[in-house]
């Protein structure tokens, strides 16, 4: 059994043993498709799964971009990996807002606090701030 099919074994709903499912089976045995497929029907699957498929980086010369991007492709399925890229990303964005907004806020009370002593001390020399 491959690994997919194990995977969808276990997804799958358990077959029920107390279902008597010989009338089912016999209408399928009996059943016969009579419309013929569209014309090039073969190859139209192949090309749509072509193009569902990702594309393979090129081995010989791989960037970190394509590295990253594949390794991305391969894990965001996976809830768990999606979750904590999620995550990590939050958390980056937070971080960097919080560190911003902390610089432009010490700049600001610099700014404020030489305005107040001008405005209590007119010939107090004026703070300089770094910017």
């Amino acid at each position: 059994m491959t690994k997919a099919a194990a995977r969808a074994a276990t997804i799958m709903k358990p077959e029920r043993p107390d279902e008597d499912r010989e009338p089912v089976r016999g209408v399928l045995r009996e059943w016969k498709v009579a419309s013929p497929l569209p014309p090039r029907f073969v190859e139209n699957v192949w090309r749509r799964i072509e193009m569902t498929e990702p594309a393979a980086p090129n081995a010989s010369n791989p960037t970190l971009w394509t590295l990253l991007a594949s390794w991305l492709a391969q894990k965001l399925p996976r809830p768990a990996y999606a979750i904590a890229y999620v995550s990590v990303l939050l958390l980056a964005g937070l971080s960097a807002g919080y560190w911003h907004a902390r610089v432009e806020t010490t700049n600001w009370d610099d700014t404020l606090a030489s305005r107040y002593v001008q405005k209590v001390d007119p010939f107090q020399k004026a703070h300089r701030t770094h910017q």
